[in-house]
């Protein structure tokens, strides 16, 4: 040591370069659900590149300095993260709660010191389930997608929810819990002039990013003037005939009688005696009066009695008139 000079201690503080961050996976009441998500992290000594974990394979980021970190994941279709809690490194593994009362809401984030170089972190994710509707019109054999047609979704523990078919008569009710010991159901509301298939129908979709879709069919109520639900002026609805309006009964004015009509007094008909008509006699007529008697045409039986009887008192004083003038003849000649 040469004169003069001096010397001291000089303490370094070394970042540590052996730290990790473990991270583990739990999707809530699916324990034998194998999904891949994809985890990033962000901290001092990045960029890092991503990784994958799943439940039962938990991912490792090694080679960290001290600082602290933050991990978060990109959620796949049919899940949604629900937050996180700090793990239990046990070998090379992640110990989680598996039915935690509550979690920590955001990303996760882990800090790491030369005392303790290593963290474990446990991301929940709850599975979502989907069901679709397909809405069909069935118009005399020819399909179309219905579209504005209303459903309604209830089941499992949440509260009613409705929705309208789009132009391509689909309605989607997403992010639905798996229907684990329950099922939904889905309700059309009818319209009118068209007769259903199925007015409700059920689903129960249970693993995570599951999707069920129900196709409701509804024909048209067809009626004959209107063949086709899609030309101009032809409506969807059936066209109910308009009944025809009964004219309403007259009420005759306060005070004025009611009119009681009058039955004609039945006339009586006259009863014809007989009477025996004698040859030669004339028959009474209705008043009392004798009816002449019609000239005799001929000499039958009952007819011209009259006449003969004077032609043969005539011809009685005829022959008696020639007889007195012989008789008279013969006393002269004597």
């Amino acid at each position: 040591e040469a004169s003069g000079s001096a010397s001291g201690n000089v303490t370094v503080q070394c970042a540590a370069s052996s730290g990790s961050i473990l991270v583990g996976k739990v999707v809530r009441g699916q324990p034998g659900d194998t999904t891949s998500f994809t985890v990033n992290l962000s901290g001092p000594g990045g960029p890092y590149a991503p990784a994958s974990v799943s439940q039962g394979s938990p991912v490792a980021f090694t080679g960290l300095g001290a600082g602290t970190y933050t991990v978060s994941e990109t959620v796949p279709p049919g899940y949604a993260y629900a937050g996180w809690l700090p793990g239990t490194i046990s070998g090379s593994g992640v110990q989680c709660p598996a039915n935690p009362p509550s979690v920590n809401p955001g990303p996760a984030s882990a800090a790491l010191t030369n005392a303790a170089p290593q963290a474990a972190l446990c991301l929940y994710n709850e599975p979502r389930v989907n069901i679709i509707v397909q809405k069909t019109l069935n118009a005399l054999g020819t399909t179309s997608p219905g579209a504005g047609w209303q459903f309604t979704l209830e089941g499992c523990g949440l509260p009613a929810q409705s929705g309208t078919t789009g132009p391509g008569g689909l309605l989607v009710f997403s992010d639905l819990p798996p229907a684990v010991g329950c099922s939904y159901t889905v309700t059309e509301t009818v319209q009118a002039g068209w007769t259903p298939q199925y007015v409700s129908q059920t689903a129960q979709p249970t693993r995570g990013g599951e999707t069920v879709t129900l196709t409701f069919v509804n024909s048209w109520d067809w009626n004959p003037r209107c063949i086709d639900p899609m030309e101009p002026g032809c409506s969807e609805t059936p066209r109910t005939p308009t009944p025809t309006p009964t004219p309403p009964t007259p009420t005759p004015p306060a005070g004025t009688p009611t009119p009681t009509p009058t039955t004609p007094a039945a006339t009586s008909t006259p009863t014809n005696t007989p009477v025996t008509q004698v040859a030669g006699e004339r028959t009474p007529g209705p008043g009392g009066s004798p009816t002449p008697l019609a000239p005799a045409t001929g000499f039958g039986p009952g007819q011209g009695q009259g006449s003969v009887s004077l032609l043969l008192v005539l011809a009685g004083l005829v022959s008696l008139g020639l007889g007195l003038s012989f008789l008279a003849l013969g006393r002269r000649s004597r």
